[in-house]
């Protein structure tokens, strides 16, 4: 189930991209991380946080490789 903060930043960038008449192609929880995936356009990816922080694709790509990284996976 999202949270409050995760519902109101995913309707504040819906609203946002529709302003430039963009597609949103796909809206769905990750049940893993519990963070919520928006596909929009052909290549925008954003990744909304349960705190309500949302991240595009290339800054979740080099979170990810930081955490390896650090942690020797």
């Amino acid at each position: 189930m999202p949270t409050q903060a995760q519902l109101l930043q995913c309707y504040i960038l819906s609203c946002w991209v529709t302003r430039f008449y963009l597609p949103i192609n796909l809206i769905r929880l990750d049940e893993r991380s519990q963070n919520i995936f928006m596909l929009i356009g052909e290549d925008i990816e954003i990744e909304i946080k349960p705190s309500g922080e949302w991240l595009t694709k290339s800054e979740v790509r080099s979170q990810k490789s930081e955490v390896i990284f650090v942690t020797g996976i």
